[in-house]
């Protein structure tokens, strides 16, 4: 059928053009934000997880990290321990991040207050030499913490549920050689009631 518009009319000449998309391109449309919004919550989910496995030691107390024995300690920690990435050092401690098959991070941090919970009905464990108090964390994260109660300047030790034991294996043997052995403190003595008063 003949175009029945006058060639003449400006009207004619500023009509749009027809344009349909491709089925490709449709698709590419549609795609990439999809693809775009499983990447995003991809690494929201995996933060959340591996968030689920560590503790921050950098909110511990350490008013002795400056202390030498420290600065040697933490110099002689291993760059890596089985399934985990090499060594960062972060604000404060040290960190093994999360390797293969391993939920979570591991981190040392060295100087640390005495934990205050730590007391003479407390349960200890010896590994190379050293005791170790393991304490609540209290914040919900899947995992241990534990303190070197018997050498100073105190250390902490942060393991992420199934992280194995070579890392307190190792950390033993290097709180022995580099920090000074020292008492249990079990904290102040617990009050004694009065006794009551005799008739």
């Amino acid at each position: 059928m003949p175009d029945s518009r006058d060639p003449d009319d400006p009207a004619a000449h500023d009509a749009p053009p027809n344009h349909r998309f491709s089925p490709a391109a449709i698709a590419s449309l549609v795609a990439i934000p999809v693809v775009v919004l499983v990447i995003v919550l991809g690494v929201v989910l995996f933060k959340s997880d591996d968030a689920k496995y560590r503790t921050d030691l950098e909110k511990l107390s350490a008013a002795q990290s400056a202390d030498p024995q420290c600065a040697r300690l933490m110099t002689d920690l291993p760059e890596h321990f089985d399934g985990f990435d090499g060594r960062r050092t972060k604000n404060g401690y040290v960190e093994w991040p999360a390797g293969k098959d391993m939920p979570g991070p591991i981190q040392v941090r060295c100087g640390v207050d005495r934990p205050t919970e730590f007391n003479d009905t407390s349960k200890l464990d010896q590994v190379n030499g050293v005791q170790w108090f393991t304490a609540s964390t209290k914040t919900g994260a899947d995992g241990q913490l534990f303190y070197c109660v018997d050498h100073r300047p105190y250390v902490a030790l942060w393991v992420p549920e199934n992280g194995g034991n070579s890392a307190i294996t190792a950390l033993s043997a290097i709180i022995v050689k580099d920090l000074a052995a020292g008492p249990l403190d079990l904290g102040p003595a617990p009050s004694t009631p009065p006794a009551p008063p005799t008739s």
